[in-house]
């Protein structure tokens, strides 16, 4: 499965459900220039705005805590909605619900960009066992993942988030975090905009790629939620592992596995082993790293 993005829902007492976190939010630049069919797809995600998105991911409680699956064209919308119940749920600023939604390419679909790009599949050599020949081609990094797996990471990190948001009211604080800033943001550029009196300088001013993508720059660096939601877009998008320090405390560490190659460490005989394609000493700081 190929990731597009990933989306935070919550539903704030007394204030109703709102969509606090979208990553990423404009299509990467190497999409714009080599595949108009998953360009297409990317748009089709964009289309469905803050609004809509929240209604249609709070779902009723008989799909709580547990994998949920919508299917809508082309796209699979794939998450793990999370009832907040603590006993700080009173407090105004409490969030009662949690939705983490994962946005994936259909299998299908996949297969279809495939076909049309036969010809540039063929002249790729030399792929690794497991590297998926259509991310070399559209110019991704990553591997197509298998779903079961990405279903296994969605539920163990949403699980890992009830539990923080239980203990610390860890979601609550940060999402408080993420909308403040994101309101800033907002008040400042609409004080820039009142003050260009000059009709030109509005147009220009107009031209300046700045909201979403300034809002979600500043979110990303003060927001520890944030930073957790982007690692786990890369990590499915890298399709090798997901590494998460979720709010400094609880370690989520997740092997992918594709749907082309999957080695389990119990299928190893005693006389096996295993050998690395990187640098031994790299390979042990950067694990040491992980759990420093």
């Amino acid at each position: 499965m190929l990731i597009l993005g990933v989306n935070l829902v919550v539903d704030e007492l007394h204030k109703g459900q709102r969509l606090v976190f979208r990553y990423p939010t404009s299509i990467p630049a190497n999409i714009l220039n080599n595949n108009e069919d998953l360009y297409k797809l990317y748009v089709d995600n964009m289309n469905l705005n803050s609004e809509q998105f929240a209604k249609l991911f709070r779902p009723n409680p008989s799909l709580f805590n547990k994998i949920s699956e919508l299917t809508i064209d082309d796209l699979l919308y794939l998450s793990y909605p999370c009832p907040s119940t603590t006993d700080s749920a009173t407090e105004s600023n409490a969030i009662t619900f949690f939705n983490i939604v994962l946005v994936l390419v259909r299998e299908s679909a996949i297969r279809r960009i495939e076909k049309l790009i036969d010809r540039s599949i063929d002249r790729v050599v030399d792929i690794n066992p497991g590297v998926d020949p259509i991310s070399i081609v559209l110019g991704l990094q990553g591997r197509l993942v298998d779903i079961e797996s990405i279903k296994k990471v969605l539920e163990i990190y949403s699980k890992a988030l009830l539990h923080e948001e239980k203990a610390n009211r860890y979601i609550s604080r940060q999402v408080v975090s993420m909308i403040q800033l994101s309101e800033l943001e907002r008040h400042i550029d609409t004080k820039i905009d009142s003050q260009l009196d000059n009709p030109i300088d509005r147009q220009v001013d107009s031209m300046v790629d700045r909201p979403i993508d300034k809002i979600i720059e500043d979110i990303l660096l003060e927001s520890t939620l944030a930073n957790e939601l982007r690692c786990l877009y890369h990590g499915i998008d890298g399709g090798y592992a997901v590494n998460l320090l979720v709010n400094n405390i609880l370690s989520v560490n997740i092997r992918l596995s594709t749907n082309l190659t999957t080695i389990q460490s119990t299928q190893l005989s005693a006389h096996q082993t295993i050998l690395t394609i990187v640098d031994p000493d790299s390979l042990l700081t950067n694990y040491l790293s992980n759990y420093a």
